[in-house]
Protein backbone atom coordinates (compact mmCIF):
# COMPACT_ATOMS: atom_id res chain seq x y z
CA UNK A 1 0.00 0.00 0.00
CA UNK A 2 2.80 2.49 0.39
CA UNK A 3 4.26 1.68 -2.77
CA UNK A 4 0.86 2.63 -4.13
CA UNK A 5 0.27 5.79 -2.53
CA UNK A 6 3.68 7.21 -3.29
CA UNK A 7 2.52 6.78 -6.75
CA UNK A 8 -0.59 8.41 -5.83
CA UNK A 9 -2.74 5.36 -6.29
CA UNK A 10 -5.02 4.78 -3.82
CA UNK A 11 -7.21 1.21 -2.47
CA UNK A 12 -3.89 -1.17 -3.91
CA UNK A 13 -2.41 -3.42 -2.15
CA UNK A 14 0.82 -5.39 -2.26
CA UNK A 15 0.41 -8.11 -5.44
CA UNK A 16 -1.77 -5.18 -7.17
CA UNK A 17 -0.21 -4.48 -10.60
CA UNK A 18 0.66 -1.12 -12.24
CA UNK A 19 1.21 -0.87 -16.02
CA UNK A 20 2.01 -4.89 -15.70
CA UNK A 21 4.25 -4.52 -12.70
CA UNK A 22 3.33 -5.41 -9.43
CA UNK A 23 4.39 -3.70 -6.36
CA UNK A 24 5.67 -6.00 -4.40
CA UNK A 25 8.49 -6.51 -7.55
CA UNK A 26 10.86 -4.27 -6.02
CA UNK A 27 14.33 -4.88 -4.46
CA UNK A 28 14.28 -5.88 -1.21
CA UNK A 29 18.12 -4.07 0.24
CA UNK A 30 19.69 -5.67 3.34
CA UNK A 31 22.74 -3.39 4.26
CA UNK A 32 25.56 -5.76 6.81
CA UNK A 33 27.68 -4.07 9.08
CA UNK A 34 29.02 -7.38 10.40
CA UNK A 35 29.33 -11.30 8.92
CA UNK A 36 26.09 -13.01 8.93
CA UNK A 37 24.56 -16.37 7.64
CA UNK A 38 21.87 -15.82 4.85
CA UNK A 39 18.84 -17.89 5.39
CA UNK A 40 16.97 -19.12 2.18
CA UNK A 41 14.06 -16.64 3.55
CA UNK A 42 15.95 -14.31 2.33
CA UNK A 43 16.24 -15.10 -1.15
CA UNK A 44 16.02 -12.34 -3.58
CA UNK A 45 17.75 -9.30 -1.80
CA UNK A 46 20.55 -7.16 -2.29
CA UNK A 47 22.89 -7.27 0.16
CA UNK A 48 25.20 -4.94 0.71
CA UNK A 49 28.07 -3.54 3.36
CA UNK A 50 26.90 -0.46 3.64
CA UNK A 51 28.09 1.43 7.08
CA UNK A 52 30.79 -1.57 7.52
CA UNK A 53 33.58 -0.42 9.42
CA UNK A 54 35.18 -3.47 8.96
CA UNK A 55 35.26 -6.90 6.70
CA UNK A 56 31.97 -8.20 6.37
CA UNK A 57 31.82 -12.12 5.56
CA UNK A 58 28.73 -13.33 4.36
CA UNK A 59 28.24 -17.68 4.81
CA UNK A 60 25.26 -18.45 2.07
CA UNK A 61 22.54 -21.38 3.36
CA UNK A 62 23.09 -24.73 3.60
CA UNK A 63 21.04 -26.80 0.95
CA UNK A 64 18.55 -24.35 -0.06
CA UNK A 65 16.05 -25.30 -2.71
CA UNK A 66 17.66 -24.65 -6.76
CA UNK A 67 16.43 -21.14 -7.87
CA UNK A 68 17.20 -19.47 -4.34
CA UNK A 69 19.32 -16.44 -5.08
CA UNK A 70 21.03 -13.11 -3.95
CA UNK A 71 22.70 -10.18 -5.15
CA UNK A 72 25.82 -8.42 -3.64
CA UNK A 73 27.27 -4.84 -3.99
CA UNK A 74 30.35 -3.72 -1.87
CA UNK A 75 29.66 -0.10 -0.71
CA UNK A 76 31.47 0.83 2.45
CA UNK A 77 35.44 0.58 1.65
CA UNK A 78 35.94 -2.86 3.14
CA UNK A 79 36.87 -6.35 2.10
CA UNK A 80 33.25 -7.92 1.93
CA UNK A 81 33.20 -11.59 1.03
CA UNK A 82 30.63 -14.78 0.47
CA UNK A 83 31.05 -17.75 1.30
CA UNK A 84 29.24 -21.13 0.51
CA UNK A 85 28.77 -24.01 3.32
CA UNK A 86 31.14 -26.70 3.41
CA UNK A 87 31.09 -29.16 -0.16
CA UNK A 88 29.50 -26.28 -2.17
CA UNK A 89 31.84 -24.09 -4.79
CA UNK A 90 31.20 -21.06 -5.87
CA UNK A 91 31.30 -20.87 -9.85
CA UNK A 92 32.33 -17.61 -11.43
CA UNK A 93 34.02 -16.42 -15.00
CA UNK A 94 37.43 -17.96 -13.33
CA UNK A 95 35.89 -21.17 -12.88
CA UNK A 96 34.98 -23.38 -9.88
CA UNK A 97 36.60 -22.79 -6.91
CA UNK A 98 37.54 -25.17 -3.77
CA UNK A 99 34.46 -25.53 -2.06
CA UNK A 100 33.41 -23.48 1.07
CA UNK A 101 36.16 -20.72 -0.09
CA UNK A 102 34.82 -16.92 -0.05
CA UNK A 103 35.11 -14.70 -3.15
CA UNK A 104 35.67 -11.17 -2.34
CA UNK A 105 34.30 -7.74 -3.65
CA UNK A 106 37.97 -5.98 -3.26
CA UNK A 107 36.80 -2.81 -5.03
CA UNK A 108 34.37 -0.83 -4.24
CA UNK A 109 31.06 -0.92 -6.43
CA UNK A 110 32.07 -5.05 -7.58
CA UNK A 111 29.36 -7.26 -6.38
CA UNK A 112 27.38 -10.35 -8.43
CA UNK A 113 24.84 -12.12 -8.14
CA UNK A 114 24.99 -15.91 -7.58
CA UNK A 115 21.82 -18.58 -7.61
CA UNK A 116 21.41 -22.21 -5.80
CA UNK A 117 21.26 -24.69 -8.87
CA UNK A 118 21.10 -27.78 -6.74
CA UNK A 119 24.77 -28.35 -6.65
CA UNK A 120 26.71 -25.14 -6.31
CA UNK A 121 26.56 -21.34 -6.51
CA UNK A 122 26.19 -20.17 -10.03
CA UNK A 123 27.44 -16.27 -10.32
CA UNK A 124 26.62 -14.41 -12.94
CA UNK A 125 26.45 -10.25 -13.39
CA UNK A 126 29.98 -9.99 -11.92
CA UNK A 127 31.14 -6.20 -11.48
CA UNK A 128 34.24 -4.86 -10.58
CA UNK A 129 37.03 -7.04 -9.03
CA UNK A 130 36.64 -10.42 -7.15
CA UNK A 131 39.35 -12.01 -5.32
CA UNK A 132 39.18 -15.70 -4.31
CA UNK A 133 40.67 -17.07 -1.19
CA UNK A 134 43.04 -19.61 -2.36
CA UNK A 135 43.68 -19.04 -6.46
Amino acid sequence: MAVARQLGVVGLDAGSLIGGVALDAVYQIQAHTASDTLTAVESGKLNTNRGASGVVLLTLPTAPVAGTWFAFRRIATFAFRVVPTVGVSLRYSSGAMATAEYLEMAADESGFAAVYDGTDWLLHDELGTLTQETP
